[in-house]
């Protein structure tokens, strides 16, 4: 199970930017007994006026997570824009870090967000949004 929400904090204008605040869930919700492992994570952010700018991430280090079944990884972040944003969508790619065959096609898993615009907030309700994650 993945689940994202986007949301723009409080009014932005073009002198001061835009802040909008970015949440992810992740469960490990899989029949198998496999623990799932992240390796990257990507998002395209498509700013009003059409331009796209894309953000990647290889999950290493303290960025890294592995996920036994029906365990659960929620993170979240903000990033501040010159310009206004209209959406955005991203990915997650995962391997199964059980045993598996080096070729094996399901070795790797994928996860899509799918598309969403910002929501807007307030910025003390963010406070209260980032708890539990």
């Amino acid at each position: 199970l993945w689940d994202w929400d986007l949301h723009r904090v409080g009014t932005g204008d073009a002198a001061n930017g835009w802040k909008y605040f970015f949440r992810v869930r992740m469960l490990n919700d899989s029949s198998a007994s496999v623990p799932v492992r992240s390796l990257a994570r990507f998002y395209a952010l498509r700013f009003v006026g059409g331009r796209i700018f894309p953000l990647t991430r290889l999950t290493e280090g303290e960025a890294a997570f592995l996920l036994e079944p029906g365990e659960e990884n929620r993170f979240c972040w903000h990033v501040l824009c010159r310009h206004e944003l209209q959406d955005a969508a991203g990915g997650l790619l995962l391997e199964r870090a059980g045993p598996s065959d080096e070729g094996c096609a399901e070795r790797f898993l994928h996860a899509d967000l799918e598309r969403r615009s910002p929501a807007f907030v307030e910025e003390d309700e963010v406070e209260r949004m980032k708890l539990g994650y």
